[in-house]
C-alpha cells in the first residue's frame, strides 16, 4: 500500500524565475502601451514637455544623454528638440557586445535603420559618454518606487548604467501608470536603480519606500 504523501514529497508549483517574471511583465506592459490611442498620446505631449523642463532645471549643467522615442514610447521628441539650442544632447548608437557609443543630436542629424531589429539610430561622430554628464534619460517599460527599472530586454542600458559614476542623475521615461509599487519590478544583481521617473503627470523622486510626485499640472 502506498504511504501517505508528505509535504516534502508533494508536487511543488514551480516558482517563476526572475527572467520569466520580467518577460511576463514586459508582455503585459507592451500590450497596455499598444492600446493607447493617438489622441491620448497627443494629450500627453504637454505633460512630458513640462516634466522635462522641470528635470532639466534641476540639473542645469552638463550634457544630457537622451534617446529617440519609438511611437509607443513617451512622446518626448519635440520637447527634446526645443532644448538643442542651449543644451548638449547626445543619442545612443549600439555597438557589438551590448555597448553604446554616443553622437550629438543636432538639427542636421540624420538617422539610419542600424539598431537592433532595424531600429533607427543617429548617424554622426561617435564617442564614449562624457565624464561631466548632467542627466541621463533612460527608456523603460516600467520603474518601481525604489528606482528599479524594467527595460526592453536587450541589455544595452543595463551594462551602460552600471558604468556611470555614482550619483549621476538618471530618469526613467515612462507613463504615469508604469510607476509601480516597491518590489513590483523583478530585480537582478546587475539592475541599476534610477533617481527619477519622468511621466506625463509629473516627476517622481524614486529610491524611497514612498515616492514623491512633483505635479506638472497636466
Amino acid at each position: 500500500m502506498m504511504g501517505l504523501m508528505t509535504g516534502s514529497d508533494a508536487p511543488q508549483t514551480p516558482v517563476p524565475s526572475v527572467r520569466e517574471r520580467k518577460r511576463a511583465l514586459r508582455r503585459r506592459l507592451r500590450a497596455d502601451r499598444a492600446g493607447t490611442s493617438v489622441q491620448e498620446r497627443s494629450r500627453q505631449v504637454v505633460g512630458f514637455a513640462t516634466g522635462l523642463e522641470q528635470l532639466l532645471s534641476r540639473h542645469p549643467d552638463g550634457p544630457v544623454l537622451a534617446f529617440l522615442p519609438l511611437p509607443e514610447e513617451p512622446p518626448l521628441t519635440e520637447a527634446l528638440r526645443e532644448h538643442m539650442a542651449h543644451r548638449s544632447l547626445l543619442l545612443p548608437v549600439t555597438q557589438p557586445g551590448r555597448r553604446m557609443l554616443w553622437t550629438p543630436w543636432l538639427d542636421s542629424t540624420g538617422f539610419a535603420p542600424s539598431g537592433p531589429g532595424g531600429l533607427p539610430e543617429a548617424v554622426g561622430p561617435l564617442s564614449e559618454a562624457p565624464q561631466d554628464l548632467g542627466l541621463v534619460l533612460v527608456p523603460a517599460l516600467a520603474v518601481d518606487a525604489e528606482g528599479l527599472r524594467l527595460g526592453m530586454g536587450g541589455g544595452f542600458y543595463d551594462a551602460f548604467l552600471q558604468s556611470l559614476a555614482p550619483g549621476t542623475p538618471a530618469a526613467a521615461c515612462v507613463f504615469a501608470r508604469e510607476v509601480l509599487p516597491p518590489g513590483a519590478v523583478p530585480g537582478e544583481p546587475w539592475d541599476a536603480r534610477l533617481h527619477f521617473a519622468l511621466t506625463e503627470t509629473g516627476l517622481v523622486d524614486l529610491q524611497g519606500s514612498a515616492a514623491r510626485a512633483e505635479s506638472t499640472g497636466a
